[in-house]
């Protein structure tokens, strides 16, 4: 399950970089390629997905719910980061 988790998340993670690298192109953009590079909030909910079969495990449910609680954190003080860097050299030249 780790491995097609992984492998589906590379590729969710190799399309977003193209959309990323792509986002200033003009012809891309007329194409609507480069708009859409915020893919990468996928790929958490990929690498931890597992499917419920049988009773469910509380330990494995509460550590999943952690783990995604800490991507998306992680992901989003990264996107703030971005932003205010940006905010920055836009008030400074």
């Amino acid at each position: 399950l780790w491995i097609k988790n992984g492998f589906v998340a590379l590729i969710i993670g190799a399309v977003a970089l193209v959309e990323l690298l792509l986002s200033n192109n003009p012809t891309a953009l007329k194409l609507d390629i480069g708009h859409y590079s915020n893919l990468v909030i996928l790929i958490p909910m990929l690498l931890f997905y597992h499917p419920h079969k049988g009773p469910r495990n509380k330990a494995v449910d509460w550590t999943t719910l952690g783990f995604y609680i800490l991507a998306l954190v992680l992901a989003y003080t990264i996107i703030v980061i971005i932003g205010l860097l940006g905010f920055a050299s836009n008030l400074l030249g």
